[in-house]
């Protein structure tokens, strides 16, 4: 296995845990759609710390910036 596919196992690891254990499907607590597609544009823009601190706790939230950072993310 090489270094990015043990990134990427790394991610999907993460992402089963915070849906195993914060799924928060009534979005109690989000910030909001502004705000997760701000950080999905500019993530080193803006001080950020409890937006991501949130998203850590959050399986609704970490689809929405997954999500969203696949929209934004330019065609190669």
């Amino acid at each position: 296995m090489g270094r990015k596919e043990e990134l990427e196992e790394l991610i999907a690891a993460f992402g089963r845990r915070v849906h195993g254990e914060h799924p928060n499907p009534e979005r109690v607590g989000c910030p909001g759609r502004n705000a997760m597609i701000r950080l999905a544009k500019e993530p080193g823009v803006f001080d950020a710390d409890s937006l991501l601190d949130h998203i850590l706790k959050c399986a609704a939230c970490l689809d929405e910036l997954r999500d969203l950072r696949r929209q934004i993310k330019p065609s190669r």
